[in-house]
């Protein structure tokens, strides 16, 4: 059988968001609510911002069961400007779906998805990516480690685990590389800052100021860090990519950019730590949502 072409790719890569980002986030979510009427979300939901992974996606969805670690699943997904079937691929395999009309970057995919979470009851909020590189077998860990308060954000570390791609040797320094430099000015050893398996306790995505269109995992990472959250690592595998390729870019334009949003991050958190009191959130008391979130 001949196989589809698969569109051209745009990918918003700035480290600002688009002038219209807000009025298509905006839109993307009433037209979701007005689908959505009074939704009821499970405790856990795991959030994946897709671009173009109709051929992914899929077999991505099908991974996740319904209960990790006895906890209720829901799957959003959310859209972040396809050109090809990423939206009705996914609701064929069971998430709920939230389409932006344009591409406006990961991370305002992802903010999206958070908030579409929080406002449905969500507790716990899990990411995957839409190429199937991360496994949904390693999130029964990191669950266990929320539901017995040892943590409020965890992170699925290639590095204490393994990497299948050992074709990408500049990436894989990076990784550690920045590791070593967010561990240094948090006071926190870790192991890897851009995994995209997470999963975090769904008021944490309210109160971290986030603001990065793309390069968010960092962003995401060192303000809670510096709020107070407690967090952890578990060993996880690093698939290679199901089909297609990466849309992260060159490595080392991503590593100038990622770089970059380390830097504003900790001293933009750094001075609003110094104009608050230092209370370290707890499951049950989280703290109020700040602006951009």
């Amino acid at each position: 059988m001949r196989r589809r072409q698969r569109p051209a790719v745009t990918t918003y890569h700035r480290l600002r968001e688009a002038p219209d980002t807000a009025a298509v986030t905006t839109q993307a979510r009433a037209a979701f609510v007005t689908a959505h009427p009074d939704l009821k979300l499970q405790p856990l939901v795991v959030v994946i911002a897709a671009y173009n992974e109709a051929d992914n996606i899929g077999a991505v969805l099908d991974e996740v069961p319904l209960q990790i670690a006895d906890v209720p699943v829901s799957l959003l997904v959310i859209d972040d400007g396809s050109t090809d079937d990423t939206t009705p691929v996914a609701e064929r395999h069971g998430a709920l779906v939230c389409t932006l009309r344009a591409n406006r970057g990961h991370g305002v995919a992802l903010r999206l998805g958070y908030r579409i979470a929080r406002e449905g009851g969500a507790q716990y909020i899990a990411t995957l990516d839409g190429d199937g590189q991360w496994d949904p077998a390693d999130l029964p860990a990191m669950v266990k480690l929320l539901e017995s308060a040892d943590a409020d954000f965890v992170i699925g570390s290639r590095q204490l685990g393994q990497t299948e791609n050992t074709e990408a040797l500049l990436r894989n320094t990076g990784v550690r590389f920045f590791a070593t430099v967010v561990s240094w000015l948090t006071g926190t050893q870790l192991t890897d800052t851009s995994s995209g398996l997470r999963l975090m306790r769904a008021g944490l995505t309210g109160t971290v100021t986030q603001t990065q269109p793309q390069y968010q995992t960092s962003e995401l990472l060192i303000g809670a860090l510096l709020q107070g959250y407690r967090v952890a690592e578990v060993p996880t595998v690093m698939r290679r990519r199901l089909s297609g390729t990466s849309r992260k870019g060159h490595n080392v334009a991503y590593g100038l950019r990622y770089a970059r949003v380390i830097a504003h991050t900790f001293v933009r958190e750094r001075r609003a730590a110094r104009s608050m009191p230092a209370v370290r959130p707890v499951a049950d008391s989280e703290p109020a949502p700040r602006p951009g979130s």
